[in-house]
Formats: C-alpha cells, structure tokens, sequence
C-alpha cells in the first residue's frame, strides 16, 4: 500500500515573506523596491523578487572591496577556479561609475508556481550562505 505524504502549500513569492524570513533571523534591514537590504560585516546582501512578473527569487551580494580595472583577469580566474567546484553562487565583476570594478555574487530561483514557507527559508539560506562563503573564501584569497 503507498503513503502519501501531504505536501505543504505553495503561495507566491511576496516582499512581505521576505520580510517575514528575515524577521526570524533578526536582522536589520533596509527596504528596497521588491525586498530588502542587510548588510553582513562590510558586505551588502539584498534578498528580492526578480523578473518581468517578480517570481524570481534573487539573493545578490556585493563585495565590500573594490578592485582596480588591472585585476579584473585575476579576479575572473579566480571566480573560474571557485566555479568548478561549488555550483553556487553565480559570481562575476562589474565596473563602477569610477571606474574601478566589483564582486557581486547571485542565486536566483524561479519561483513561478509558488514555493512554501519551507522551501523558501531553505533559498534565502541558501542564497545568503554561499555568497558569504565565496566572501570569505575572496579574503582567504587576500583579495
């Protein structure tokens, strides 16, 4: 005889459960269009919705350093290293307006038919720490 298990709700990925996530983990954070800032350690880590109907769930980082234009090889070459092994996050250099350039680092998911409470504090955790992960293995780097 097969069991089934009930499965959980999905209800739509919305600002206010975002909020809600970050809520039980207290930690301050800064309203933004569709979600929220935090800042962790020097690092600014924004969780938000994404996408042309806002189903994507996006959890972005940005490097407390900046680095000059001449490194950006050997910081790709890094991010290609740390690429090969671990599939998240999605990390990359991004020029600023002077003309030095950035880490960022993504993990998205899409979210389109919904996702449960569950699920949805597994992505932000999984979004916030691998992106803190790849920060700390940067200053390892001395970068």
């Amino acid at each position: 005889m097969r069991v089934f298990r009930r499965q959980p709700a999905l209800a739509p990925l919305t600002t206010g459960r975002i909020a809600a996530w970050l809520a039980t983990r207290d930690y301050e954070s800064v309203p933004m269009e569709d979600g929220y800032r935090v800042n962790w350690e020097d690092n600014s880590i924004a969780f938000y919705r994404d996408g042309p109907e806002r189903y994507v769930l996006t959890v972005r980082g940005i490097y407390d350093r900046t680095f000059p234009s001449d490194m950006r090889t050997d910081l790709v070459l890094l991010i290609d290293d740390y690429h090969r092994w671990r599939p998240w996050p999605k990390a990359f250099v991004v020029p600023d307006d002077s003309g030095s350039i950035r880490v960022q680092a993504t993990v998205s998911v899409f979210l389109e038919h919904g996702v449960s409470d569950d699920q949805l504090a597994e992505f932000l955790d999984l979004g916030l720490d691998t992106i803190v992960s790849f920060f700390v293995h940067l200053r390892e780097q001395e970068m």
